[in-house]
């Protein structure tokens, strides 16, 4: 099983290796610079150098890299608009320097007075560019959102409208979050609900495209489209459904990452063992 945790680089970005170790991890996933601001990170040669090194001795794989909570790729502001592609060139240049497998994006929130169809056409636009700019070593995923407001992505039809407006059909694919994608109402948490689910995805976008599991439980009620990841088992998914997602044909073979509460040091250690004990042999 491909099983891992989002962690930290606030030392450096081999501290995010070393973490991962200590916690089992054979993927994880790391933001490049913090999530709430617009500067970049400066990582050097040596760090790089040194953080290839130890991850090719972890054989670590794969690595996915979260973009950062600021840009909105769907925005009708022309200066966020480029600063939000400028900040993905940036991030998507430094995950080609650590050889990162995937880069996850959200796609943001279409402008007030503007409409879903224009806020689509935006993201495909933009990633057109990224992907343009970028080695073809890296997978763009797009992830699911719980929707609510002007959000885009949080049903498979909006997905696979952004991924028709790709030109490079072999850069692009699709993160499922199991919190974002139950309070956006698909019934992941009960058997016949997650068989539907995965039907619907392979009929509307194609199960080749799904790449990344993000793996969180949910603190908020079904088709709630309220964004609040829980502890695995503590919430409205629980450990049945989380049984039926980890060893689902579809999906078992997939990696799978935990976004849940680091709310104590142990958060990520229980969770992580909370999913192994649900693998069945």
């Amino acid at each position: 099983m491909l099983l891992g945790t989002h962690c930290s680089i606030r030392k450096n970005i081999s501290n995010s290796l070393l973490e991962a170790k200590s916690l089992g991890c054979n993927t994880m996933q790391i933001f490049t610079r913090s999530p709430r601001r617009w500067f970049v990170n400066e990582i050097n040669q040596p760090e790089i150098d040194a953080f290839n090194l130890q991850r090719k001795k972890q054989k670590l794989h794969p690595l996915i890299i979260h973009i950062p909570y600021l840009p909105n790729l769907a925005t009708s502001d022309d200066i966020l608009y480029k600063k939000s592609i400028d900040i993905l060139k940036q991030d998507l240049t430094i995950a080609e320097k650590i050889f990162a497998d995937y880069f996850i994006i959200h796609a943001g929130a279409y402008s007030f007075g503007s409409n879903i169809s224009y806020g689509i056409e935006r993201i495909a636009g933009a990633l057109n560019k990224c992907i343009a700019a970028t080695s073809d070593k890296i997978t763009l995923l797009l992830e699911n959102v719980s929707g609510g407001g002007r959000r885009v992505g949080s049903t498979f039809t909006e997905l696979k409208a952004i991924i028709d407006g790709i030109k490079h059909k072999n850069r692009i694919g699709i993160c499922i979050d199991t919190a974002h994608i139950f309070t956006a109402g698909y019934a992941i948490n009960t058997k016949k609900g997650l068989n539907s689910t995965i039907s619907q995805f392979d009929k509307i976008i194609g199960l080749k495209f799904l790449k990344v599991i993000h793996l969180n439980d949910s603190a908020a009620d079904f088709k709630s489209k309220i964004d609040r990841h829980q502890h695995i088992g503590k919430g409205y998914i629980g450990l049945r459904g989380f049984g039926y997602i980890v060893n689902h044909p579809a999906l078992k073979n997939l990696p799978f990452i935990l976004e849940t509460p680091k709310d104590t040091p142990q958060a990520d250690k229980r969770n992580l063992w909370s999913v192994k004990k649900l693998i069945k042999p």
